[in-house]
């Protein structure tokens, strides 16, 4: 919860800055004033090598920049716990050394302020933004299902020694997908009740052709590929199934990953699409695959 950075200089009694000699050298705040709950307890920490002493102001809302309403005088250690008062909406921190020499802002890093009583490990300020990664093929030979082949009107399974099928692959409605080679495409819903099959422009069942690509169209959420008989090449461990209009050179299966995202700023999606904007630096995140 701690952005910003700190600068070299003090406080005095009402919490305005104080620029002089000697707390100039020896003291660092926060540049900024960080926004706070009323009435919540808080952790603040930072790693340094340093034997160092903290300190934090309370401002409240009306005039922050020179109304400090209350502080906790020194505390020594890297870490300080404290409760916000009941009308303080933004705090700064104060460092210095247990010996009072001289100090730098580069004499500290991981600088960390989350709610609670005990410090937490640190992590990047932003807002931390679940994303999940999937790899660029969506085949997993691991899953495949040897032996039975799927009845075009009705959707079930019947045993056929040449059949080779995938298991359930989640698909985007409206998404090209491509194989390195003619498949049957299967399609189904969100809840894995199978709808038809893809022909080449539309999911039927009926007359159905083996393919290398086909679009997602609703309600179709998922879907498995099939090959069976001389018609098609047998499945296997190479198969390469992607998101696009053309099948790309293989690369192994791996399972979806999902990794946080810190933005500095609040997010919004951007369209239909999984967009991100910094307000900060004005750029657009957007989702990615990796192989």
């Amino acid at each position: 919860m701690f952005y910003g950075e700190f600068e070299h200089g003090g406080f005095n009694n009402d919490g305005i800055n104080i620029n002089e000699e000697p707390y100039y050298s020896r003291r660092i705040r926060s540049k900024q004033y960080i926004f706070v709950i009323p009435n919540t307890v808080y952790s603040f920490s930072v790693s340094t090598a340093l034997n160092i002493d903290l300190s934090v102001s309370f401002y409240d809302k009306s005039d922050y920049t020179t109304n400090r309403i209350g502080y906790v005088n020194w505390s020594h250690g890297n870490t300080l716990t404290f409760t916000t008062p009941t009308n303080c909406t933004y705090i700064r921190v104060l460092l210095k050394t247990e010996s009072d020499s001289s100090i730098t802002p580069s004499d500290i890093s991981n600088i960390m302020l989350n709610e609670g009583s005990t410090a937490l490990p640190y992590e990047p300020y932003g807002y931390k933004v679940p994303v999940t990664v999937e790899g660029v093929n969506l085949f997993d030979y691991d899953t495949i299902m040897h032996g039975y082949r799927i009845q075009w009107r009705t959707g079930e399974n019947y045993a056929d020694e040449t059949a080779i099928m995938s298991d359930f692959i989640s698909v985007s409605e409206n998404s090209p997908y491509a194989t390195d080679t003619n498949m049957f495409w299967i399609c189904y819903d969100a809840n894995k009740q199978y709808i038809g099959a893809w022909n080449g422009s539309d999911i039927v069942k009926s007359g159905v052709e083996p393919i290398n690509s086909m679009t997602a169209i609703p309600p179709c959420k998922f879907i498995r590929i099939l090959s069976f008989g001389s018609k098609v090449p047998p499945i296997s461990s190479t198969t390469m199934l992607n998101c696009g209009s053309t099948a790309l050179p293989y690369k192994p299966y791996h399972a979806p990953i999902t990794t946080p995202i810190y933005f500095p700023e609040p997010i919004k999606m951007v369209g239909d699409e999984a967009e991100y904007v910094d307000y900060a630096e004005q750029k657009q995140y957007i989702e990615t695959t990796d192989g």
